[in-house]
């Protein structure tokens, strides 16, 4: 297999720290409930990684012991915004492999069948959402760097899909869209979520009410 069929999964990922993650989600149920749930996401997004028949590397905030027990690749991301992270990030893959798939770690639906239906997507079409309930995606799959579709994107918003498509559409670049899954940014987003039962008794205890 050459390099333009080569296909790298990378994992956009915080350490699982207290009050660095879930921040959002923090505000309604505090730093240790939030961290909780992280952790739990966290160790299914490594479970998926783990599962896929493709290369593997994470790109991490900063360094944890947590990332080197996996045995992937890791290094750190840039600065700047997500677009950067993402952009640079990819662009660094793609000098290995000439597909790039690009997950983080807030789907508690995402699974391999995923990854690998954006694998043969990418065969023919430029590029492959996975969209969110909330109108961001879960997945970025990727054939080529386009720093102009990604740049200055109102990132973490219900827009973010419906935008970045119309400069798909604007630039005359191809793309797919896999099912539509949800994330959990919010505590509402945690209730409805299929992780609430596994979560449930840790995050009621210490919900800020």
């Amino acid at each position: 297999m050459n390099r333009e069929e080569n296909a790298c999964l990378v994992v956009m990922a915080k350490p699982p720290l207290l009050g660095k993650v879930k921040t959002r989600l923090a505000k309604g149920i505090g730093d240790a409930a939030a961290l909780e749930v992280y952790q739990t996401l966290l160790d299914h997004t490594m479970k998926v990684a783990h599962e896929c028949e493709i290369e593997v590397a994470v790109f991490v905030t900063e360094h944890d012991d947590y990332f080197d027990d996996h045995g992937f690749p890791i290094s750190l991301q840039a600065a700047g915004d997500l677009g950067n992270k993402m952009d640079l990030a990819s662009r660094q893959m793609m000098k290995q492999v000439g597909k790039v798939i690009i997950i983080g770690t807030d789907c508690p639906d995402l699974s391999h069948h995923h990854i690998e239906k954006a694998n043969i997507l990418l065969d023919s079409h430029d590029i492959v959402f996975g969209p969110c309930e909330d109108g961001g995606y879960y997945l970025l799959g990727l054939k080529f760097p386009h720093e102009e579709v990604f740049e200055n994107l109102p990132w973490s918003t219900d827009s973010l899909l419906e935008i970045t498509l119309n400069r798909c559409r604007e630039k005359g670049i191809s793309y797919s869209l896999l099912e539509k899954l949800a994330d959990v940014d919010t505590f509402d987003d945690l209730k409805i979520s299929s992780l609430w039962q596994m979560v449930q008794h840790v995050v009621e205890p210490q919900r800020k009410r």
